[in-house]
């Protein structure tokens, strides 16, 4: 395999445990890797350096290779922003001059090029509706350009909680097998098919640490947050729950506590608990595989509505999507608390023998921007089933 934009290896784990369940060997033979800090992680994990820059890397450069891998930013796309495929547009551009933070076109360089056999690429969602600056769809232009470059396309938005992690993470796959493949080889007839999943059996409360440090708590981490940051923010939090009628109980237990404070300050993990303790969140008696609130912060942001840290979880539930820039709460029997970074890693897959960075900030970030390893697998083991 080559594996592009290869962050800390969710691809490279992935198609290594695919292929050792169909009993065929495996090798990366070139890991392209932006971030310097993910690069290490990669490296003490995978024993392959992925240092390098995409924008650098001439496609004649790269290894031949059977499976091309990527995870391209979802950040290189903007709305408003233009791109193109390999046809001549009427302003006479092509691929190749448009804006060089369009990073997946790297990858259809390579194709282009290289001619593997298949490839398997993942973004957010979102990407199916984002629109080039003439009104087109980007996703068009990306499914354009993989024709363009000889491949049959198939896609599908897979959720992590179908393939055993108790994480809710809606993440689009492009699987793609060389089109000259498909009509010469008489097994190949058929459509690729991505795997279904199952019904999830798992909650957060199945990963767990058994003993975590202080530091993850809220009354540690929350410790001088609060509604607001001055005494009139907290009239104004209520007003805005009673104007827009949202949680009114909660709204009465503010300005109860606000009273008898008379006037003071009120921290936003006492508020939490008072959302906690009105009962406005159903909590679960029994393992569910949705994300389940059981207290939210409302009112004290511009618009009335919580952020995810504005939250409190149950562990019955599944987890948010997690994410780079903050880490969910949960109501774990010892303490309130967010998730320490390998209960992150877990809920995307990696093993408890994965190294993660020492500083906490840094495996957040990597594992919150890194696949959902089981899902991976799953879609890469369908593939490679169909093609050996």
């Amino acid at each position: 395999m080559v594996d592009t934009f290869a962050g800390i290896g969710g691809f490279h784990l992935a198609t290594k445990r695919a292929c050792e369940r169909l009993g065929l060997s495996f090798e990366c033979v070139k890991a392209v890797e932006f971030d310097p800090n993910a690069c290490k992680t990669y490296e003490k994990n995978h024993k392959v350096d992925p240092t390098g820059d995409m924008t650098k890397i001439k496609p004649e450069e790269y290894p031949d290779h059977f499976l091309l891998t990527g995870g391209f930013p979802c950040q290189a796309f903007s709305r408003n922003g233009r791109v193109y495929n390999f046809t001549k547009r009427n302003d006479g551009r092509e691929l190749g001059e448009d804006d060089r933070s369009k990073l997946c076109f790297y990858l259809f360089d390579i194709l282009r090029v290289k001619q593997p056999p298949c490839f398997v690429f993942e973004n957010v969602k979102e990407i199916q509706t984002i629109k080039n600056g003439d009104g087109s769809l980007f996703f068009d232009t990306i499914s354009e350009n993989l024709d363009l470059c000889g491949y049959r396309l198939y896609t599908k938005v897979m959720d992590s909680t179908r393939f055993g992690l108790p994480q809710q993470r809606k993440r689009v796959y492009f699987v793609g097998i060389r089109k000259d493949l498909e009509s010469s080889v008489p097994s190949l007839s058929s459509t690729y098919e991505f795997p279904e999943g199952t019904t999830l059996s798992k909650s957060v409360k199945d990963i767990l640490e058994k003993s975590v440090d202080k530091k993850y708590t809220l009354e540690a981490s929350w410790k001088n947050r609060l509604i607001g940051q001055e005494t009139v923010l907290v009239e104004q939090t209520i007003a805005n729950l009673r104007e827009k009628k949202i949680k009114l109980k909660y709204a009465d237990a503010l300005e109860k506590l606000r009273h008898e404070r008379n006037g003071g300050q009120i921290t936003r993990l006492e508020a939490l608990k008072l959302a906690y303790s009105c009962g406005e969140w159903t909590s679960p008696t029994e393992k569910t595989d949705k994300v389940t609130p059981v207290g939210i912060i409302y009112g004290d942001t511009p618009s009335g509505l919580p952020r995810q840290q504005d939250k409190i979880y149950s562990i019955l539930g599944v987890s948010p999507t997690i994410a780079t820039f903050s880490t969910p709460a949960f109501d774990c029997p010892k303490d309130w608390r967010i998730l320490t970074p390998r209960e992150c890693a877990r809920l995307q897959g990696f093993p408890d023998d994965f190294e993660l960075p020492e500083r906490d900030q840094l495996a957040y970030k990597q594992v919150g921007n890194a696949i959902s390893v089981a899902v991976a697998e799953e879609v890469i083991y369908c593939l490679l089933k169909r093609l050996s």
